[in-house]
C-alpha cells in the first residue's frame, strides 16, 4: 500500500475532500496549504506515521490509532472549553 491510498481514503471521509489540499499525489508527499488546519494535520500525522515497509493491515491500523487518539485529545480540549465557558456564564450572572 502507499501513502497516497490511506491520504485518498482519509479524503473520502472529509469534508470536501480538503485533505487532498495538503496532498501532493504527483510527489507522493505531504505539500503546503491553506485553510483548513484539521485536514492538514491529519495529512501530516497520517504521513509521519506511515511505514512504507510494514503491511497494509499495520500501515491502517496506525492511522486510525493517530487520528483516534487526535479524536480523543479533541474531545478533551472541546470539553475543558465547555467547562470554561460554563465558568465565566456563571461570573458573568
Amino acid at each position: 500500500m502507499k501513502l497516497g491510498d490511506i491520504i485518498n481514503a482519509a479524503a473520502e471521509a472529509y469534508p470536501d475532500q480538503f485533505i487532498l489540499n495538503y496532498w501532493d499525489e504527483k510527489k507522493g508527499k505531504v505539500k503546503k496549504g491553506n485553510g483548513d488546519g484539521l485536514a492538514e494535520f491529519i495529512a501530516v500525522e497520517v504521513a509521519e506515521t506511515f511505514d512504507p515497509d510494514a503491511t497494509d493491515e499495520v500501515q491502517v491500523e496506525v492511522a486510525v490509532s493517530v487520528v483516534r487518539k487526535a479524536s480523543e485529545d479533541l474531545t478533551i480540549v472541546a470539553e475543558a472549553l465547555e467547562a470554561f465557558g460554563l465558568g465565566v456564564k456563571h461570573e458573568e450572572d
